[in-house]
């Protein structure tokens, strides 16, 4: 069976409050002496998709 996915939209103000609050999440889980795996994964895989998004819309912006 497909996993659902699930999409949001976020302006310049809320992508930096969600890297924040994930390397603050991750700092957290270090001084509990927990492994941060999941929480690098998904820091990695947010700033990927935020690149790709950046991308996208530069190339929008020079083709018009």
């Amino acid at each position: 069976m497909r996993e659902n996915k699930n999409h949001i939209y976020l302006d310049s103000h809320e992508k930096t409050t969600l890297l924040h609050s994930l390397v603050e999440l991750k700092n957290q889980l270090i001084q509990q002496g927990r492994y941060t795996d999941c929480v690098d994964e998904l820091i990695f895989k947010v700033i990927n998709r935020l690149n790709l998004c950046e991308r996208r819309t530069y190339k929008c912006q020079i083709a018009k």
